[in-house]
């Protein structure tokens, strides 16, 4: 994000580019969907243990 901010040639806080914002923010989150799947898969392997040891 830092080169991307320097690429754009603003030297004004606040005058960023709404283009640039909504590439940096594409750039921020495209590892989102792998992060999710790796919480999601670890909640399930919390709550199933949990319900085996309740059961046991």
């Amino acid at each position: 994000v830092k080169i991307l901010y320097i690429q754009s040639g603003s030297i004004e806080l606040g005058s960023l580019n709404t283009t640039i914002l909504s590439i940096a923010f594409k750039q921020q989150s495209s590892k989102w969907p792998e992060m999710t799947q790796n919480y999601m898969s670890r909640f399930i392997v919390v709550v199933h243990r949990f319900m085996v040891t309740s059961l046991n």
